[in-house]
């Protein structure tokens, strides 16, 4: 069980997603509320991207980016939850 929440917490944190001009975003659990307190001020924000450069990032930008990032995270928690059943149905759960 401690591997597959170690795995599950790894791909939450490496979620990253790519805009049109291929800037790529972090998108990990921790940075949602930012964008959201971004996309709520409604005004193009300076980000910091995977490779630590800022880029203006508009209000449109934020929002693809929490969508793809909720997305994403969706994908590996049904993973998760469907490694720990088959866990389970093993006996190797408890």
């Amino acid at each position: 069980r401690n591997v597959l929440k170690s795995v599950r917490e790894q791909a939450l944190n490496a979620i990253q997603h790519t805009i049109a001009d291929g800037s790529i975003y972090q998108v990990r659990p921790s940075d949602l509320p930012n964008f959201s307190m971004a996309i709520q001020e409604g005004q193009p924000e300076y980000w910091v991207l995977d490779n630590n450069v800022t880029r203006l990032t508009t209000v449109s930008e934020m929002q693809e980016c929490i969508l793809s990032g909720i997305a994403q995270g969706k994908v590996i928690w049904r993973s998760h939850t469907d490694a720990l059943k088959a866990l389970n149905e093993q006996g190797g759960g408890l």
